[in-house]
This record gives C-alpha cells, structure tokens and sequence, in this order.
C-alpha cells in the first residue's frame, strides 16, 4: 500500500508541475506580446517587429495548448502504462475477476479497488485499466507461444533437411558420416562432464582452508621479544591450525557425496572416451569397406522384421514415425559378414486416401546386422497438417549391403 501511496503522490505532483510550466509559459508569453506591441506604438510597420509579433502570437495561443496536450498525453500513458495494466489484470485474475461482461465480476472490480487510492486520485478508469492488462497478456503470451512454435519448426525443418541429405549418400559416406556424428556426441558429453568434473573440484579446494605457517611467525616473535614471545606465538598458531583442521574435517564430510558424484562422473568420463575413441577408428575402417550394391532393395526389405509404426504429431503438425527392425538373414561379401544398410521410406497418407509426404527412416551407423537385437529407427516429416489423422505405409528405399 505505501508504495502505491508514493505512485500516486509522485504523479499528482508531476501533474502539478506540469500544470505550474503551462502556466509560467503563458505569462511570459503574455508578457512579450505586451512588449511586441509597446514596440509597435513606436514604429508599426517597422519590419523588425513583424516576426517578433507573429511568433508572440503564436505562443499566447499555440504554446500553452501544445505544452497541455503533451502533457495529458503523458500522464494518459502513465495511468494506463502496460506494465500497470498488467499487474492490475493479474491481480484481478487472483481474485477470480474474469470477465467483465459479467455484472457480478464488475461488482467486484469496484470493491477491489476500494482500497486503491490511486484509482480515486488520478482518476483511472478500472475497466479500461483491466482491458488494457488483459490485451497485453494476451498478445505476451501469443507472443512467447509464437517463439515457441517457430523453434519447434525451426528444429524439426532442421531435422528433415539432415534425413535428406543422409538419404542421398553413397554407401560408404553414409556410414563416415554417421560415425562422425557419433564421435561428435562423444566429444559433447566428454566437454560437459569435464567441466561438471572441474566445477566440483574447484567447489571442494575453494572449501578447504590453508593452515598458517607458525615457524615463519614464531621467528619473528624470537627476533623482536625473544624465546618466550616465540613459544607463545607458535602455540597460538598452533591452536588456530587445529581449529582450521577441524573445520575443513567437517566440510570434507559434507562434500562427500560431491565426491563421490565425481567418481561416477570420472568413471562415465573414461567410458566416454573409450566410446570415442572406438568410433573415431570406425572411421578410418568405413572409407574401405566393400559394399554390394546388386541385391534388389525389396528382397533386403523383406529380410527384415519391422514393427507397427509408431507415430508421434506435434504441435506445429510435424509427424515423427518410429519402427524397430531386425534381421536373422545372414549376408556376406566374400567371406566377410555383410549387414543391411539404407533407407526405409514411410508414407504418410491421410484420412481421405490422399498422401501427405513421408518420413525417411535411416538405419544406423553400423546398419541392420543379423541375430543381433531390433535398432529403433525414426524419421520426420513436416509437410502434414495439425490434428490430422495419418496412417504409415513402409516401403524400401535405397536399401544395399555392406561389410560389417
């Protein structure tokens, strides 16, 4: 209440203030006009004294009403400011005022603001106050849901651009890739962990507190006083090391768990490196890997066991379609161990029959390889429509074997 009391005082005063410069305006004004026309009594037609004359005209009459104007615009803008008129509008939500289309909500407009006696002193209309609020919200909120919805698309057009891309590469360059974005993963959990690593241990040596140095200390005692000063010197720095010691014994207990999250945070951390470091030389061995071409893609799609598609819709009518896929068929390049490696394409088909574009669902960096457990795969498309129903239609793309 005190500081609407001062909001209120501040712009009474201002409105005073303002009303007062209006005031002193026209008088001097007033004033020079009746100078201009002493002058005039003089010599009328004197050239000198015509400008002098209109712009002293101008301002008995335009000035004062120019400075007026200005300043009720200002005071109009700070009775009904955004930010007053939100505040306002919140409170009044609080307070369940909902809508003032209904008698009952503006009934208690008008006992809330019995208490507010800055509505009385500046004379600010509530309802128009509460509109104001109202629209500003709402245009925050459209505006804060638009940002959202725009890095949503943003991410997801990001998303299906990088599927497309990966769905044009030969063989090899798809498997390079892939396993540069793996190693590229590694590098970004290796980077946070470190730093999550050195935090803790910074946080654990900013804890701890240096003893002091008692020989250095006791020397000078001994120099200027002699052995007794030095003795009860040392004894002193003595008894202050012990209390540091048994300060920093209890904070070392307290640190414990950090301690201990920095040990699984160093063992995730060497786990993290092995990880990169295997993939960084899968590399080097995809740029020579064999890869077999001739297979027709419907035979390897059909060597394969894919699950119901799953489909997920978001908010923005992006769809994202999910599988699982196996294979038990064993292919080989020569004698080596060859696994299944490519595209599957979903089609997304509306309720009418019509298709609405498709997902494209990349196997993984190593590809489908036989007897070993079902890989999820997943692909994006954005060219569908929000709160539609899709049905997926799976069928092979550029589907080709590859050395394991």
């Amino acid at each position: 209440m005190g500081r609407k009391w001062m909001w209120a005082f501040w712009s009474l005063m201002s409105q005073m203030a303002g009303n007062l410069i209006i005031l002193v305006v026209f008088i001097m004004s007033g004033l020079l006009g009746m100078l201009a026309a002493l002058s005039m009594l003089y010599d009328p037609f004197r050239p000198s004294f015509i400008p002098i004359v209109v712009s002293v005209v101008i301002g008995i009459f335009g000035v004062p009403w120019i400075w007026s104007a200005v300043w009720l615009n200002i005071m109009e803008s700070r009775k009904y400011s955004s930010e007053r008129a939100e505040e306002f509008y919140k409170e009044c939500i609080k307070k369940g005022i909902k809508n003032l289309s209904d008698s009952t909500d503006r009934q208690r407009l008008q006992l809330l603001i019995a208490d507010m006696v800055e509505f009385e002193i500046l004379d600010i209309d509530p309802e128009k106050l509460f509109e104001i609020g109202e629209k500003s919200v709402k245009d925050r909120n459209k505006a804060e849901k638009d940002k959202k919805w725009n890095e949503v698309r943003s991410s997801e057009l990001k998303r299906e651009s990088e599927e497309k891309k990966i769905s044009e590469m030969p063989p090899r360059d798809k498997r390079v890739y892939l396993c540069k974005k793996e190693v590229e993963y590694y590098r970004n959990c290796i980077d946070s962990t470190s730093r999550a690593i050195n935090a803790a241990e910074a946080l654990s040596k900013a804890m701890q507190e240096k003893e002091k140095d008692g020989s250095v200390s006791a020397g000078i005692a001994s120099g200027i006083g002699g052995v007794v000063p030095a003795a009860m010197t040392a004894a002193r720095i003595e008894k202050e090391n012990q209390d540091i010691r048994a300060r920093n014994a209890a904070r070392q207990v307290s640190l414990e768990p950090v301690q201990e999250e920095m040990a699984t945070a160093g063992n995730e951390l060497l786990e993290l490196l092995r990880e990169k470091t295997k993939w960084s030389k899968k590399i080097e061995m995809a740029k020579i890997k064999l890869v077999d071409e001739k297979h027709p893609a419907e035979e390897l799609f059909a060597a394969m066991k894919i699950t119901r598609p799953m489909i997920e819709q978001s908010e923005t009518g992006a769809v994202v379609v999910s599988v699982r896929a196996s294979s038990e068929q064993v292919y080989k390049i020569g004698k080596n161990k060859a696994v299944i490696d490519g595209i599957i394409i979903a089609k997304l088909v509306s309720k009418g029959g019509e298709p609405a574009g498709c997902a494209r669902l990349c196997l993984p960096a190593e590809g489908i390889q036989s007897g070993v457990g079902p890989e999820k795969l997943s692909g994006i498309c954005t060219s569908t429509q929000p709160g539609q129903h899709y049905t997926v239609e799976l069928s092979p793309g550029k589907l080709w074997l590859i050395e394991e």
